[in-house]
């Protein structure tokens, strides 16, 4: 995976969200391991959200009869978290590839605002989020033509999350990514960067919908 880390720290700092706490006001210190287990909720619904959208890409300009292709255009639907609720998605999304080869890449900048957004952790730890006021997620998927998948984003900003114990607002600052080579329905991805003040680095495995992006 690239590494993006110098951008995950000029994000934070222009943002200037270093502090943790629930709505109240109240600070919220995590362990690592509960950071971790927050980080690789959050990626999770992230891919998902993203796996959910449309399924038709932005029309080739200049027709299909060219075996280059690029375009562009404006992305904005909601899409169902796996156990409840949603996650609003908008912004731009650019396609561009080659026929001929059967290589492609799609490229996402989009804002991620959750309403009652709940996905379960790898250890089965169920969390909720809100947007507080969102997240930012830069996405890139590229296919070399040859069955080989591979991604990485960059995720920003700030959430509200709870998990039936606790619940707090949390600063997010993670960079992820993943390779997908003739598996069905698992990846792994591995995850590094800041949550909730936490240095955090995490692998999962994640399953989602075959006919994802």
């Amino acid at each position: 995976m690239q590494r993006t880390g110098l951008r995950v720290l000029t994000v934070l700092a222009t943002a200037g969200l270093g502090a943790c706490g629930d709505s109240t006001g109240v600070n919220v210190e995590l362990s690592e391991a509960e950071a971790a287990a927050l980080a690789e909720a959050v990626v999770q619904a992230a891919v998902f959200a993203t796996g959910s959208g449309p399924s038709q890409a932005p029309a080739r300009a200049g027709g299909p009869q060219q075996a280059p292709y690029s375009s562009n255009a404006s992305v904005s639907f909601v899409a169902d978290c796996p156990l409840g609720g949603s996650v609003h998605v908008d912004g731009d999304v650019e396609v561009s590839g080659d026929d001929a080869t059967g290589a492609s890449r799609i490229a996402l900048d989009v804002s991620h605002d959750h309403e009652g957004c709940v996905v379960e952790t790898e250890d089965g730890v169920q969390f909720r989020f809100d947007g507080a006021p969102g997240l930012n997620l830069d996405f890139v998927i590229e296919a070399d033509g040859a069955g080989e998948i591979g991604w990485e984003g960059v995720l920003a900003g700030a959430l509200d999350w709870s998990n039936g114990e606790r619940e707090g607002r949390c600063a997010i600052a993670l960079e992820f990514g993943g390779l997908i080579s003739d598996v069905a329905n698992a990846i792994e991805v591995s995850l590094e960067g800041s949550v909730c003040r936490r240095t955090v680095s995490h692998s999962v495995s994640l399953t989602f919908d075959a006919g994802a992006p």
